[in-house]
């Protein structure tokens, strides 16, 4: 209701939202914009059932598009930042995709942060940062060493570090088993794409 919202319905009883309007005066919505929910929801058809309930929510929603003035879009998005915040980064070493939020693995260079995938990217990443800065993330493609599957490097989710080397995985299931037991599984290799 706080929003610009062309049409707001509450299905619910006259009793039911009576109570739900209380509430929500409680919370502090003007008298204005309560004025503006439409309850019960559904034109007055005598509706019981619950697909007759739903035809009357619908025809009303009808009525009310055809009926309305038209929307002004630009006025509705007037309020919204609609500014893209990224979520994800590219670790420059391996190229993985990490979710920035809650990231475990970030170091600051030249006042930008980068986000790793696991501690040795970092630590390599913080050896010597403007070799990776300079070249474009891995390509290829690796052989998932738990079920043999191929796994493009670009776009793995799931890898491990082990002796030093980065180990793609095609899922979790794979990662946790060789996590488990590294030295039972043979190294991946990289598999070069053209």
């Amino acid at each position: 209701l706080r929003s610009k919202a062309a049409y707001v319905a509450l299905v619910a009883s006259r009793t039911r939202a009576e109570a739900v309007i209380d509430y929500l005066k409680d919370q502090g919505l003007r008298p204005e914009a309560l004025a503006l929910l439409k309850y019960p929801a559904g034109l007055d058809i005598h509706a019981r059932r619950g697909d007759e309930i739903a035809l009357s929510i619908m025809a009303e929603i009808v009525q009310q598009r055809r009926t309305a003035e038209p929307l002004a879009i630009e006025a509705l998005l007037a309020d919204i930042d609609v500014a893209t915040v990224p979520t994800e980064a590219i670790d420059p070493v391996c190229g993985m995709t990490v979710e920035i939020a809650g990231a475990q693995h970030t170091t600051v260079y030249n006042g930008q942060t980068y986000y790793f995938c696991c501690a040795g990217c970092r630590t390599t990443f913080e050896a010597d940062p403007e070799s990776y800065l300079t070249q474009a993330p891995p390509a290829g493609a690796a052989i998932d060493p738990v079920c043999g599957m191929t796994v493009d490097i670009a776009n793995a989710k799931y890898m491990s570090e082990f002796e030093g080397e980065l180990v793609y995985f095609c899922g979790a299931g794979c990662k946790a088993a060789f996590d488990k037991e590294p030295h039972q599984y043979r190294q991946s290799e990289t598999v070069p794409t053209s």
